[in-house]
């Protein structure tokens, strides 16, 4: 069922639309992601997707359109299991301020994190690791604790190939 190797942060899709890969600037950049997606090596989570859907934007319009590109991931039960144990962790680690555990758990990102790892997908985020932050639980540091490939926006984009005529 989940055979797609890509999983989108939001984030990736926000600093699309906003900078290099805007929808104006670079249609093909949206065009392929979804013929990615039709390939199922391209998908996010309904997490993500409800993010996105609080904005009022191009981007907002985009996702909506969409209907297979998003997983409903709070129903999966082998999700749910890795999405505990990256709670059950994160609880434990005294070196994250209380609000960074709290906004972390309140988004996308944990949920994301357990949807890659149950399908072994790689996770695409802009983020850096920065095992040194107190104030932001970063997507790659996680993903380094608990075994799972993450990528950036660029890298996934030359390892499908993908080039801009």
């Amino acid at each position: 069922m989940f055979d797609k190797k890509y999983l989108l942060d939001t984030d990736v899709l926000i600093s699309a639309k906003n900078s290099y890969y805007s929808f104006k600037l670079c249609p093909g950049f949206w065009d392929c992601l979804i013929i990615f997606s039709k390939k199922r090596r391209i998908c996010s989570i309904d997490k993500v997707r409800k993010e996105i859907q609080r904005g009022n934007d191009d981007l907002k319009l985009w996702v909506d359109k969409l209907n297979d590109f998003f997983y409903d991931t709070s129903k999966d039960s082998d999700v749910l299991t890795h999405y505990k144990e990256i709670i059950a962790w994160i609880s434990h680690k005294s070196e994250y301020k209380i609000e960074a555990k709290e906004r972390f758990l309140r988004g996308a990102d944990p949920w994301l994190i357990a949807f890659a790892k149950a399908y072994n997908q790689t996770l695409v985020t802009n983020e850096k690791s920065n095992t040194n932050s107190k104030k932001k639980i970063k997507i790659p540091d996680i993903c380094k604790r608990h075994n799972v490939k993450y990528i950036n926006t660029f890298g996934m984009l030359r390892d499908l190939n993908v080039q801009f005529n």
